[in-house]
């Protein structure tokens, strides 16, 4: 990448493709078996709650320039594989 731009571009479709398969685990909800309702319903929580989280890093990026870019990066990097961890584990418990 050879600037804050190119990154900013190359995230934001990680990003877009990040929730959009959170959205997707969520229409799966009315498929979950009972006794998993109260699990799945904690996991989108959780989901929801890291993604606002990533929003507001990616928000917070796209708004720096200059050093600040780079010390906005590192947050957003540790955002990004939060939720990427959580929608990780749903995925494994819910998609099959």
């Amino acid at each position: 990448m050879n600037t804050i731009q190119d990154y900013q571009k190359t995230v934001h479709q990680s990003v877009d493709h990040l929730f959009e398969n959170i959205d997707q685990l969520k229409k799966k909800g009315q498929f979950v078996k009972e006794e998993q309702k109260h699990f799945f319903q904690q996991k989108i929580a959780d989901l929801e709650d890291k993604r606002e989280v990533l929003r507001k890093k990616y928000n917070e990026l796209s708004a720096s320039s200059g050093k600040a870019s780079i010390e906005m990066k590192s947050g957003f990097e540790k955002a990004k594989l939060d939720l990427t961890r959580a929608w990780n584990e749903a995925k494994e418990k819910f998609v099959s």
